[in-house]
């Protein structure tokens, strides 16, 4: 019940009840496997640095030499059971008759024979002359696509004589053009080198 303070401040109060009567263990059929599939919240998992060492208390590892010595008595109990199986599930053949003996016989449907050695034989084969290995076929890819074919006669496609005429006239004009500025400009030189020449005569 929400209660108003004299003093104009804000002030809780319940009623106490009884704590409610719940198991201490939860039970294993009514645990929601939803949160087992996400690994976040798998208790296991351990949170924080991978590289810092796990602190467990000496009691937590044992003692391998303990460990060995557990191992070995539970195997050699395991072996007395079994042989004290074996005794009581089979019983001891009586001993043989006078003038007999026991002997081990084969039981099975097809009998083998018993040596200490088994037959030796020696066998031998003579292999053939290889001969050398034909050279490999020059490979050829398989054709794709179909054939055509076309007749293309002598000057159908390109008149050399025909083609280079005005190919040729440039070439010409402008070695022409070129000797006929470079002769102009070289004139007036040549004219002065001429005179100086006369001068000193």
């Amino acid at each position: 019940m929400a209660q108003g303070a004299e003093n104009g401040g804000y002030a809780f109060a319940q009623q106490p009840r009884a704590v409610s009567n719940r198991k201490k263990f939860r039970d294993p059929a009514l645990v929601d496997d939803r949160l087992a599939v996400n690994i976040m919240w798998d208790r296991r998992v351990v949170r924080g640095n991978t590289y810092a060492a796990q602190v467990l208390p000496a009691t937590a590892v044992p003692d391998p030499v303990s460990m060995q010595k557990d191992a070995e008595q539970r195997k050699l109990a395991e072996i007395k059971k079994r042989q004290r199986v074996r005794q009581v599930a089979r019983p001891n053949t009586p001993d043989a008759v006078a003038g007999r003996r026991h002997m081990d016989v084969q039981t099975e449907n097809f009998l083998e024979e018993i040596s200490d050695r088994p037959a030796e034989l020696d066998q031998d084969t003579q292999t053939d002359a290889f001969m050398d290995r034909p050279p490999s076929p020059l490979y050829i890819p398989k054709k794709t696509g179909v054939d055509r074919e076309t007749q293309i006669y002598e000057g159908d496609l390109f008149d050399f004589d025909y083609e280079v005429e005005p190919i040729l006239q440039v070439v010409v004009g402008k070695t022409l053009e070129q000797s006929l500025i470079e002769e102009a400009c070289m004139k007036p030189e040549r004219e002065r080198v001429w005179c100086g020449d006369v001068a000193r005569w």
